[in-house]
């Protein structure tokens, strides 16, 4: 009987040295974020793109999805263990990113979410099941995309926020793969608009509005933009049923497609 007892939990204290040695010491060397001036909203793109494969490189050399994974499967959850390191992962995945992330996740290949910075009401819940209705199942169906970019959405209903998760696949080796999600509030994109812009989406829906309208609500002057004649000239001048004159800009980067509705 004391056989039986004492073997796993070596088992599963040896995993958990293992992981702490993978986490605590210091990650393999990777390239810290560049000071990339940001001045458009395609800049701001690019620049997530970039830190989420950084960020993806860090988790892959580290090893971290395959040894989260392991300790899930040894103790039920790997929760006691995981709180543990997450500062550890924190600060490996924050070294190299830039500093606008709200959160980030890990999602193993079963759709396991193993890891996230803060929020705690979702780690060790699966994106096929219980968090099937959410964002987070899109960017793991999605995970054969290079950098997947999900739309303006809200995670919660209740808190009033409103963000955008780009994601990437984290794979090679003999390692476990999965996929990194970061997280970036939408108000984030303020730091390239101006006030005069609002995003709209070709739904018709706002994604962020500088008259303080929430994400998400109908743009009254939708009907009145030709959104295939925009795609087809870029921008445009167009006078909204008010009488206001706009200036719509089309504007795409991977999956993403919004209008950019600039007044005077």
């Amino acid at each position: 009987m004391k056989k039986s007892i004492f073997i796993p939990a070596i088992y599963i204290m040896l995993s958990m040295l293992f992981l702490f040695a993978a986490c605590s010491s210091a990650p393999k060397k990777e390239e810290a974020p560049h000071e990339m001036t940001v001045r458009t909203l395609e800049d701001f793109f690019v620049r997530c793109e970039q830190d989420v494969n950084r960020a993806a490189k860090v988790v892959l050399d580290n090893d971290i999805i395959k040894n989260l994974t392991h300790l899930k499967m040894m103790d039920g959850g790997g929760r006691h263990y995981y709180l543990l390191e997450r500062e550890s992962i924190s600060a490996m995945i924050s070294a190299v990113t830039v500093g606008v992330y709200a959160d980030y996740v890990l999602i193993n290949k079963d759709g396991d979410i193993i890891y996230t910075r803060q929020n705690d009401d979702i780690f060790g819940k699966n994106v096929r099941t219980s968090l099937a209705k959410t964002p987070l199942k899109a960017c793991y169906e999605n995970r054969d995309v290079p950098v997947f970019f999900h739309d303006v959405t809200t995670l919660n209903e209740f808190d009033g926020k409103y963000y955008i998760l780009v994601s990437t696949k984290v794979k090679g080796g003999d390692t476990v793969p999965g996929i990194i999600i970061l997280q970036f509030d939408v108000e984030k994109l303020r730091s390239v608009l101006d006030m005069k812009t609002d995003i709209i989406g070709f739904d018709g829906l706002y994604r962020l509005s500088g008259k303080n309208v929430a994400p998400l609500t109908p743009y009254e002057g939708y009907g009145s933009i030709g959104t295939e004649k925009l795609k087809m000239l870029n921008q445009y001048a167009v006078t909204l049923p008010s009488g206001s004159p706009v200036l719509c800009r089309y504007f795409s980067h991977s999956s993403i497609e919004w209008i950019l509705v600039k007044g005077n």
